[in-house]
This record gives structure tokens, C-alpha cells and sequence, in this order.
């Protein structure tokens, strides 16, 4: 079985990595689909606050109620595009760095390819924060395809 990690934010890129993955899971026979989507907080990204901790930020289970309904929103779309294609994708949702995460559970779980969407976060937070794409693409030990 050959073992695709969709890192999906929910954004048109990463909408199109799901539309290009799905169409070359079509052509194998044998492919597993997981999308995954990264909660995490601004905090964490910067090194701020990690999971463990959430629970003493304010509001924080407000907090993590917006994000858990920001993550299955986006696992939805992804499924959705998935499914019309007549794949059945595992979907899941994990707290952390979005590119930690995603490298690790890419090479703990023996993925045989981790799919990105080249952009996702934009503007002065993309910016400042870097591109999880690029942090994935120098930073995992499976192959990776950034889709523009």
C-alpha cells in the first residue's frame, strides 16, 4: 500500500494538492490517503506555549473549541474533494508546530509521501512565521510534493 500525508489547511492550495493527490491516488491501486490538519495557536508557532500549556492561556477553551471547528472544516473540504473522486480518506487532526508535526508523524508512520499546498498562511503572518512548506520540504525524511 503506498501512503499519502495530505497536510491541509483549508486553503486553495492546499485544495489543489488534494485535487492533484487524488488524482494520482486514482491511477495507483493501492493508495491510503490521510489528511491531516495542524491546530495549533500563533503562541505555539513561536515557540510561546506548546500543548501542554494551552490550559493557561485565557479563553483558552474557547480557543480550542475555534480552532477544533477551523480544523474540521478544513478536513471536510479536503474529504469532500477526496470522496467525489472516489477515494475514502482518513481524516485527523493533531496540536503542534504545523511542520513538526507533520514530519513527524510523515516518518512515525511510515508515509511513503507527505502532499503540500504551496502556500497556505499568507500575508504578514506567513512572513514573519515562514512557510510550513518549506520548513516540511528541508525538514522530512520522506519524499514530499510541494503542489503549486
Amino acid at each position: 500500500m503506498f501512503k499519502v500525508l495530505l497536510a491541509t489547511d483549508g486553503s486553495e492550495y492546499s485544495q489543489t494538492a488534494a485535487r492533484y493527490i487524488g488524482q494520482l491516488c486514482q491511477k495507483l491501486e493501492d493508495c491510503e490517503i490521510t489528511a491531516l490538519y495542524v491546530k495549533n495557536l500563533s503562541f505555539s508557532v513561536l515557540g510561546l506555549a506548546e500543548e501542554p500549556y494551552l490550559e493557561t492561556l485565557p479563553d483558552s477553551k474557547l480557543m480550542q473549541e475555534q480552532l477544533g471547528k477551523v480544523a474540521s472544516s478544513a478536513l471536510a473540504v479536503a474529504q469532500e474533494i477526496l470522496v467525489s473522486m472516489g477515494l475514502r480518506p482518513v481524516l485527523r487532526s493533531e496540536w503542534g508546530r504545523p511542520a513538526d508535526v507533520i514530519c513527524r508523524v510523515a516518518e512515525d508512520e511510515k508515509f511513503d509521501l507527505v502532499v503540500v499546498g504551496e502556500r497556505g498562511m499568507g500575508g504578514l503572518a506567513g512572513f514573519f512565521l515562514g512557510s510550513v512548506s518549506q520548513r516540511v520540504a528541508t525538514r522530512a525524511k520522506v519524499p514530499v510534493l510541494i503542489v503549486h
